[in-house]
């Protein structure tokens, strides 16, 4: 109840006298969880998970010794150290039915999702909720909430996108009954986390706000950590620059927190604002570091991902170069299928292969992506003048690609609404004598137009615009 409502004062006092009323080997692996979690969670202490996993393996009573083991691997997960995790988990057996149960779920779950292997972290989920359910629905209910965020995950990252939808669509009112509490904080934050995949910034960034504001009012610090991440990376990846920047201020005033399971995102966060700048340099090295980093640890899902963003900064040889580090076939689910395949594709500069990405990304509707793939297809040099248009027309027909474009490029340059008008019908393949049709005015009147734009865009022609579109966004 005292961590629920952020009472640390009351917790500080707490633990001593839970120590001194702990007599049975039970109460005091109870004392050494709640000690363990306090100050981690609370008083980022770097230490206290290695401790109770330290306290476990030196325990003498069996039972207290499997239930110290399970929460020591859940919360290890949350560290980053996946590796780590999934071996301390994978190695307890006879887990009594309850709470230890739910923790060592949570560690393979989520250590499993983050090694590339979402379909096997969710069926995993899907076992221990029917379990549950045939104990009572009172049972179920329960470890359904305590799920419900790693559950989000393993679909979103497996790319069932529409199973994802059906599952937020059944049970999203019995998740927003548990009231202000870490595990309704940590179902915002999923959710922000697939929208973010599919390319809903603001829906994103809507969610992970509600997801910080809660965490914040129970000074979950560390979880609302996780929640600026993603309101940083929401903000970074399309451009929001000023906003991001003022987010990654707060991460950095709220210093260090051992629950790093997000570096990754972090440090993606920090990288597309280098590539918005242009240091994309910084960008590279930046990503590169953190991949390697993310490697060691056995965050699979993390090497992948700064891998990706790599690639459509511009640097996919080196991005594909890395990749060959892992079994990219042993990834499961059709989002790393379509990724990985997206970095091969840019490092090739093959513009078949990158329509096959962006059909790949069509299916699993994240839009954003296969728009951005047609244009740099639509910039290929290999490509015709015909097929650069069919290129630019399958751009704009993806939601929102135009809109995205033109965004950025207001926010660079003052173009007037008419020239904004015209260099929108240029970007779609229309000749000068279409568009001048379109609008009723003259053909010389248009060329003006797209002159002036170009100018102040700092393009030459049309073949500058569309390779300036198709830097990502």
């Amino acid at each position: 109840m005292l961590t629920a409502v952020g009472d640390n004062d009351a917790l500080r006092n707490l633990i001593p006298q839970s120590e001194q009323l702990a007599t049975t080997p039970s109460e005091r692996a109870q004392h050494e969880i709640l000690s363990a979690n306090t100050r981690y969670w609370r008083w980022a202490d770097h230490d206290a998970i290695d401790e109770l996993a330290d306290a476990a393996r030196a325990w003498d009573d069996p039972g207290s010794k499997v239930v110290l083991q399970a929460a020591a691997a859940s919360q290890l997960v949350t560290t980053g150290r996946i590796n780590d995790a999934v071996g301390l988990a994978e190695g307890l057996h006879d887990v009594p039915p309850g709470i230890p149960a739910v923790h060592v779920t949570l560690a393979l779950g989520h250590g499993w999702r983050a090694q590339g292997e979402p379909t096997r972290a969710e069926a995993l989920v899907t076992e221990s909720l029917d379990f549950f359910r045939s104990i009572s629905d009172d049972a179920f209910i329960v470890t359904d909430v305590a799920m419900a965020g790693l559950l989000i995950q393993t679909l979103f990252e497996a790319g069932r996108f529409v199973e994802l939808d059906r599952l937020i669509a059944e049970r999203s009112e019995s998740w927003n009954d548990l009231g202000k509490t870490p595990t309704s904080a940590l179902v915002l934050l999923a959710q922000a986390s697939s929208w973010f995949v599919r390319g809903e910034y603001d829906r994103a960034i809507r969610f992970a706000t509600a997801g910080r504001d809660r965490f914040d009012e129970i000074r979950q610090t560390g979880m609302a950590r996780w929640c600026r991440i993603m309101l940083a990376l929401a903000h970074a990846e399309p451009g929001r620059l000023d906003q991001a920047e003022l987010i990654l201020r707060e991460i950095d005033a709220g210093g260090d927190h051992p629950a790093q399971i997000f570096e990754s995102s972090l440090a993606r966060a920090r990288a597309w604002i280098d590539h918005h700048r242009g240091d994309d340099a910084a960008a590279t090295d930046l990503l590169l570091d953190t991949a390697e980093t993310a490697l060691a640890l056995g965050n699979i899902a993390g090497f992948v991902n700064c891998l990706h963003d790599l690639a459509r900064h511009g640097s996919a040889a080196d991005a594909a170069e890395r990749l060959d580090d892992i079994d990219a076939a042993q990834l499961e689910g059709d989002l790393y299928a379509a990724r990985c395949a997206h970095i091969r594709a840019l490092a090739g500069g093959d513009v078949r292969a990158l329509g096959e990405c962006m059909a790949a990304f069509d299916r699993l509707g994240l839009r954003h992506l296969a728009a951005e793939i047609a244009l740099v297809a639509a910039a290929s040099p290999s490509v015709t003048s015909n097929e650069a248009k069919r290129w630019l027309r399958n751009a704009s027909e993806r939601s929102g690609a135009r809109e995205i474009d033109f965004s950025r490029f207001r926010a660079h340059q003052s173009l007037t609404s008419r020239e904004r008008e015209v260099t929108a019908l240029a970007v779609e393949g229309l000749t000068s004598r279409e568009i001048a049709d379109r609008l009723g005015v003259s053909r010389r009147t248009i060329e003006s137009h797209l002159g002036s734009a170009y100018s102040k865009l700092q393009v030459d022609g049309r073949t500058g615009l569309i390779e300036h579109l198709a830097r990502p966004w």
